[in-house]
């Protein structure tokens, strides 16, 4: 009890600090100034400057935490040397965590998951009143975003059933023109239960070309022993597989 009194009270103080430094140029490393937001981060994908304001994506409580919490966007502009927060909002996914993260302009598109996936839009354009405008709940989740056209969202990540079991790997197509009402377009999945693809955790992994429109993503099934590449061609029409690469490892069963 006194273990899990413990775990309770991290959750409830545990925050991020934020340092900024400049480092343009080819002098030394500047600071500049510091802040702190509530919780943990995913990734580098959770942070986005633009015009002066920093906005920061993070899940309330610590990176280990099984207590069920929720996310918030906070915003910052630096005040002499602190990062002052401007504007915040909260009530992302309650009962969940951040499996994604993108800022696109003054957009934010963040992906929670536990049983479902809700798809957030929040609106950033004033830093001072956060707002989410947006939410599509979708089985399954997407735990890599990436903007493939004006109005469209492509993420990679896992298919699954109302109840939270993964079935393997999936590709959607949001569409986001109207912010308040952001839609599943299209779905791709990959044929092995046991799929997944390292775009997940590596966004290097992932190729978007655009003069073609063609998404390469890295798969892997550790059912079948297969590993590969799929491309897939991705429009406002839908996604269509264009070709696939696969080899088996060696060793599989």
């Amino acid at each position: 009890e006194e273990q899990d009194w413990d775990q309770r009270a991290l959750d409830e103080r545990y925050g991020t600090s934020i340092h900024r430094f400049a480092i343009a140029g080819t002098a030394r490393a500047e600071y500049q100034a510091s802040g702190t937001v509530p919780g943990h981060l995913l990734n580098d994908l959770s942070l986005s400057e633009y015009e002066g304001a920093l906005r920061v994506a993070t899940t309330l409580g610590s990176p280990w935490s099984t207590e069920s919490s929720e996310s918030v966007i906070t915003v910052l502009r630096p005040d002499g040397d602190a990062l002052a927060v401007v504007g915040r909002v909260g009530g992302l996914g309650e009962g969940e965590q951040i499996f994604a993260t993108r800022f696109v302009g003054t957009n934010a598109y963040v992906v929670t998951f536990r049983q479902t996936d809700p798809f957030y839009v929040v609106d950033l354009a004033d830093p001072a009143n956060p707002v989410v405008r947006g939410e599509l709940k979708v089985p399954g989740y997407s735990g890599y975003l990436h903007q493939v056209g004006e109005g469209l969202v492509l993420g990679i990540g896992q298919e699954g059933t109302d109840d939270g079991t993964l079935t393997g790997m999936k590709a959607s197509l949001f569409q986001v023109t109207d912010p308040s009402n952001p839609t599943e377009l299209a779905t791709w999945t990959y044929d092995g239960r046991g799929s997944s693809s390292a775009v997940e955790y590596d966004r290097k992994a992932f190729l978007w070309w655009e003069p073609l429109q063609i998404a390469v993503v890295p798969v892997n099934d550790w059912e079948s022993g297969l590993i590969g590449v799929v491309l897939l061609r991705v429009t406002a029409e839908g996604i269509t597989e264009v070709r696939r690469m696969e080899q088996r490892t060696t060793g599989h069963g």
